[in-house]
């Protein structure tokens, strides 16, 4: 599964997806530090990532099927588009 990460979140959270067997990376280490929203959404949807999430959701979100579709995480709810 293919992760974005927002820069609101821990870098951490890239080595324990990467140690899961995920391919992971982050807003800043594509340069898109401080990029609009509708950019950083872009950039993951381009490579089929689920843009966000919180990390102690973890577990819930790596037994979905996230697949064709953009996927957004937080503390409260998971959003589909």
């Amino acid at each position: 599964m293919k992760f974005k990460l927002d820069e609101n979140l821990p870098v951490e959270l890239v080595t324990d997806l990467r140690g899961s067997g995920h391919d992971a990376d982050t807003v800043g280490g594509e340069g898109l530090r401080g990029a609009a929203d509708p950019t950083v959404v872009d950039a993951a949807s381009g490579r089929g990532a689920v843009i966000a999430f919180v990390r102690e959701r973890l577990h819930t979100v790596l037994d979905m099927d996230l697949s064709d579709r953009l996927t957004v995480v937080g503390p409260s709810r998971i959003r589909f588009r």
